[in-house]
């Protein structure tokens, strides 16, 4: 036999071995199933009987299958509902969630509400917000996604305008409007032209101009008519200002012009109440003790004063003199009665209580006491008392007042207890009209003949031995009956 044959012999063994194994396989498969199932047969391997099929149901993953591993069909697959945004889809067989959720279908959010979904209409996220620009002094805030105003502009915030700066904003820095530029007011007398706003100084003042003083008017500014300094006050020749030539309205006449003209010395003004002020001088020439001042006041000044008093209800005028105040004060200087009067004392006694001028101290007593005003200064040294009361015209401005001395200057010791009284009635005299009575060797003697115990003739060490007589009554104002003597060419 040829190769070929032998050939063809090896292949049909090889077919008929491969389709014994194939029947044997059939045969097993259909007893296994048998023995599972009831619906087919297939023959029993333990018996030779046929296996019959028995299916489970077919659910919705798989088929419906026999307890041999046969199946038959196929799965059911998933009964799904429809899914949402937040929820999968489940099988209405078995409950299984089939696949995922579908998400929220959401549109966009604005600046001011969340998103929306299309198909829920639940809101999703968060309102994106305005997106604002910053405001300024002249633009509102706005928002770049919405176009909203969200603050209106504040305007300016604006510095004073000055006379050389604009207004500036605080926030901006930027200039608003023009400078004010300068409100000047012209220059006086006495300021530079200035600005009203800013106080600047330009130039310098213009200067017074200075018109003198008159009589009546003081010195006086022609442009700003500023006063300064006192009028200088009429001086008197007789009648008439010797520098005006104005009549003198208070000039005595009639029976007046017969009596002595003083400053303050017009005669009528001695009666009513008038107030008496000590002042105990301290100097170089001696001082005083408070035993001494009150042994001079009570010894020499009052007894003067009650003496006066007496005198005048005599000639039936009412007169009354109070000691209102006593000082002890500095003197910076010596009094000597023979080298000449001075004339500074009471005006050294003002500046110690605090007055500028002596006769703005009488103005303040005055007007404290409501009376006339008597001062007396006083030193603890010899020498003759005096009045200083310059007659009208003598051109000396002064307060009128009385120096004393508690010592004799003849005897150049002690005086007497009360023999300064006299001294004190005949200097108060003085100051109210009163003449001396010796002025004159003629004058004198008629005096002597006449009145020989008026005080103005001789002052006596005591007080008791003189009067004020019918003279020296007319001088004073005590009475208008004018003597006869006076009309004497003696006299």
């Amino acid at each position: 036999m040829s190769k070929t044959n032998g050939a063809y012999k090896s292949k049909g063994k090889s077919l008929l071995l491969f389709l014994l194994i194939l029947l044997s396989a059939c045969l097993l498969s259909l007893t296994s199933c048998n023995e599972a199932a009831g619906d087919s047969t297939s023959p029993n391997k333990d018996n030779g009987s046929l296996h019959t099929h028995v299916y489970s149901p077919a659910d919705c993953k798989t088929p419906s299958t026999c307890g041999c591993g046969d199946t038959e069909g196929e799965a059911l697959g998933h009964d799904a509902g429809e899914a949402t945004c937040t929820e999968a889809s489940v099988c209405a067989r078995c409950g299984e969630a089939v696949g995922e959720a579908l998400g929220h279908d959401a549109g966009e959010a604005t600046c001011t509400e969340e998103s929306v979904c299309t198909r829920c209409g639940e809101k999703v996220g968060e309102a994106l917000g305005h997106n604002a620009t910053a405001s300024t002094c002249t633009s509102p805030s706005k928002c770049t996604r919405c176009e909203k105003i969200l603050a209106q502009a504040p305007g300016h915030s604006l510095s004073g305008a000055t006379c050389t700066e604009p207004s500036v904003c605080s926030r901006c820095n930027q200039t608003v409007g023009k400078a004010l530029g300068h409100s000047l007011n012209a220059a006086t007398c006495s300021t530079a032209t200035y600005c009203s706003r800013c106080d600047i100084r330009i130039g310098k003042p213009l200067g017074h101009i200075w018109a003198s003083a008159t009589c009546t008017t003081p010195v006086k500014c022609t442009r700003c008519k500023v006063e300064i300094d006192e009028p200088l006050g009429h001086t008197y020749k007789g009648d008439t200002c010797s520098r005006c030539g104005t009549t003198d309205p208070d000039y005595p006449t009639g029976i007046n012009a017969l009596r002595p003209d003083y400053n303050l010395g017009e005669c009528r003004n001695l009666s009513g109440d008038i107030s008496v002020v000590l002042f105990y001088m301290n100097g170089s020439q001696g001082s005083w003790s408070n035993e001494g001042m009150a042994s001079f006041t009570a010894n020499e000044v009052m007894p003067g004063l009650r003496f006066l008093e007496e005198e005048a209800k005599k000639h039936g005028v009412e007169l009354r003199l109070t000691v209102k105040k006593s000082y002890s004060l500095s003197y910076n200087g010596t009094v000597d009665y023979d080298v000449g009067v001075n004339t500074d004392i009471l005006q050294q006694a003002a500046q110690g209580l605090g007055y500028p001028t002596d006769d703005k101290m009488i103005d303040a007593l005055s007007s404290s006491y409501g009376t006339e005003v008597i001062c007396i200064t006083i030193f603890n040294d010899h020498g003759t008392g005096y009045a200083i009361n310059p007659p009208r015209g003598s051109g000396i401005d002064i307060v009128e007042h009385i120096v004393l001395f508690a010592l004799d200057k003849v005897t150049n010791g002690a005086s007497p207890m009360g023999s300064q009284s006299s001294l004190v009635a005949t200097n108060i005299l003085y100051l109210y009209g009163a003449e001396k009575l010796s002025a004159n060797a003629t004058r004198e003697i008629l005096s002597y003949i006449y009145c020989p115990n008026d005080i103005m003739l001789f002052p006596a060490y005591y007080i008791i031995d003189n009067n004020v007589d019918f003279i020296t009554a007319f001088y004073v104002g005590w009475t208008d009956d004018v003597p006869e003597i006076i009309y004497d060419s003696n006299w």
